[in-house]
């Protein structure tokens, strides 16, 4: 009897069935993730279909891995071989899940995919991550190590079918052999390092095209294994900002006579100001600084906006005085006016600032000292600690000025906090791990723990006054302090930052340490982008026409600011200041929703006025933020 084309088929492929089903398995885990990773964050469909080609490479690839072994007779003889075999598609597997749960998590907090520099950065201090985060470390060591045995056990419980598979594809007779001697081994071995160099080509030529190729460079397995990742896409109007700010550094003054005060930058990751005492807070969280501000040597803006609520366009809008749409990597910044100007720059950051460009855009060669996380020989990446061991390679001032940047992770949930600043939160209660992984925190228990590091980031400020007056920095000296951005403790149900416009992520201390009797004409409303110029109008220097920001030094002439967050969708907002009030337009850039609303007698924005608010003002503020960013994308 004849057999039909489905026998046949049938009796080709049983004898590779074993190395069939771990494909299929991976396959539909793949798909299933890639799409809901999709849907989740919003990105193109076509990164479904170019997961699916890269997965099915990879699964290509293992299978050739697994090959290779059993071109020797010496290995198909020993009685462990099928238990080795098995952990080719075991580990492949656990590669792309950590691969996919590290990027849905990045994504969920910081709005982009994570990169393996990152994962080099941090994976020697993932145990004091965990301990810095309110959740109980026991629970997630188990879940790890409980995941790690459970795959490799399934996989074992398969190997007698996928070892079986991979002899028969060997066997000369088969009609699937892939090859019969050594010398196919040998020759497979070479197709395995020709398909690596061609993926290592596919990725840097995606990488070199991205701002063409969206959709590839979004999907977790490529942008891994990629160069820092930057969301400062080049476009032409970047190009644009770059030649303008370097026609401004060359055509700026070097030789004008100015006060020479050494400058001091300090950049608190996560601070929010309602949560200090010196606004109002009614928890005494900064009793050093407060004091200060008694003293009147603290000069504090009451209503401070940082530009976004992330990071890296905090720091980059800070210190380059310009709105995320017109940062680029060469920015004029306050440090490269005053490098040129004599000044040594002293950069001493807690933290790893390979954060998508940071260090890039920090330009270490023109610094004196370059010191963060990855530097400090004692201390864990977020441990504030280590800024006075980079501060011990600082000599004792010299009457050379100087610019210090200090940057301090005490308030970011993944900072390292210290047993002795648990006054709130109980060193020993931590959230559950279903209710930490659900989503369903304890609103009261997160913010005593904040609470406690907004303490701590107090202490850690007093003890670096006292530090630089020891070393003569801080006699003649212009502190500012500010936060990066804020930090959502449940408002609006909502955690972290990144993603949303809310007050809780956008509202910042913003405090002066100047002598008494200097005079600001502006201490209402600031932004992140007044920094610089306030900096270099109090030595007396020119402010550099390129920058967006304004001196507080002067009475405030523009009454709108301009944010934006991370992450799909994009939102965008717009601070509108009539005198009398302060209005809030935010706006989902899909189109998903519109909101108003006025800060001073709203100002935990529980109530959306857009629907009853005066169509004037309405037309106005969506008239305002669409001239400022419809530059964004060209």
């Amino acid at each position: 009897m004849k057999k039909n084309k489905g026998s046949k088929l049938r009796d080709t492929l049983a004898p590779i069935k074993g190395v069939l089903y771990f494909s299929a398995f991976q396959i539909f885990f793949s798909l299933a993730y890639i799409i809901f990773f999709s849907i989740r964050f919003r990105f193109q469909k076509s990164l479904i279909m170019v997961h699916f080609i890269l997965v099915l490479s990879v699964l290509a690839l293992t299978t050739l891995l697994m090959s290779l072994p059993l071109s020797f007779t010496w290995f198909r003889r020993l009685r462990i071989a099928r238990h080795l075999l098995s952990l080719f598609p075991a580990l492949t597997f656990l590669a792309l899940l950590f691969i996919y749960v590290s990027n849905f998590l990045s994504n969920s907090f910081w709005g982009s995919n994570i990169n393996y520099t990152l994962v080099a950065d941090y994976a020697f201090h993932f145990g004091s991550i965990l301990k810095a985060l309110p959740v109980n470390a026991n629970w997630v060591y188990l879940v790890l190590i409980g995941l790690l045995v459970f795959v490799i056990v399934v996989y074992q419980f398969f190997s007698g079918a996928i070892f079986k598979s991979l002899q028969q594809m060997l066997l000369p007779e088969h009609p699937v052999s892939l090859f019969n001697n050594r010398l196919r081994g040998l020759k497979s071995a070479l197709v395995i390092v020709l398909f690596m160099v061609a993926m290592t080509t596919l990725i840097s030529a995606l990488w070199s095209k991205r701002e063409h190729y969206e959709a590839a460079w979004r999907d977790p397995i490529i942008s891994f294994f990629m160069p820092t990742i930057t969301y400062l896409e080049p476009n032409p109007h970047r190009l644009k900002v770059y030649y303008d700010d370097q026609r401004s550094r060359f055509e700026y003054p070097r030789s004008e006579q100015f006060q020479k005060k050494n400058v001091i930058l300090i950049i608190a990751d996560a601070l929010r100001a309602d949560h200090m005492q010196l606004y109002g807070y009614d928890r005494p969280t900064t009793p050093f600084l407060s004091k200060l501000q008694h003293n009147g040597s603290l000069k504090r803006v009451d209503f401070a906006v940082s530009s976004c609520a992330d990071t890296v366009c905090g720091i980059m809008s800070t210190m380059s005085s310009k709105n995320l749409k017109n940062v680029c990597n060469q920015n004029f910044t306050l440090y490269d006016l005053l490098n040129d100007q004599g000044y040594e720059s002293y950069f001493i950051l807690s933290g790893s600032h390979s954060w998508y460009g940071l260090r890039e855009y920090y330009g270490e060669k023109n610094l004196k000292l370059y010191f963060d996380g990855e530097s400090s020989q004692k201390y864990t990446l977020n441990d504030d600690r280590l800024i006075f061991e980079g501060l011990e390679q600082v000599q004792n001032f010299n009457n050379t000025p100087s610019f210090f940047y200090f940057h301090l992770m005490s308030p970011h949930y993944s900072g390292a906090k210290l047993e002795k600043f648990s006054k709130y939160a109980p060193k020993d209660k931590k959230l559950e791990v279903y209710a930490f992984l659900g989503g369903d925190y304890d609103t009261s228990l997160v913010k005593d723990n904040y609470d406690d590091k907004v303490m701590q980031t107090d202490a850690m400020i007093q003890q670096l006054f006292e530090s630089l007056r020891q070393k003569g920095y801080l006699k003649n000296s212009l502190v500012v302090i500010i936060g990066d951005h804020g930090d959502g403790l449940g408002e609006h149900g909502h955690f972290g930052h990144v993603h949303y416009l809310y007050q809780e992520q956008l509202r910042v201390p913003f405090l002066i340490y100047d002598e008494e009797k200097a005079r600001y004409a502006n201490l209402r409303f600031a932004s992140q982008l007044d920094v610089a110029p306030t900096i270099v109008d109090r030595l007396g220097l020119r402010i550099p026409a390129c920058w967006e920001g304004e001196s507080l030094l002067q009475s405030s002439s523009n009454p709108y600011t301009f944010h934006q967050s991370f992450g799909n969708p994009l939102r965008y907002a717009v601070l509108y200041r009539t005198g009398k009030e302060i209005f809030k337009y935010i706006r989902t850039g899909n189109g998903e929703g519109e909101e108003i609303y006025e800060l001073l007698s709203d100002p935990d924005e529980q109530h959306n006025i857009f629907q009853s608010a005066d169509a004037s003002l309405v037309e106005n503020l969506q008239g305002k933020l669409r001239q400022h960013f419809e530059t964004q994308n060209n």
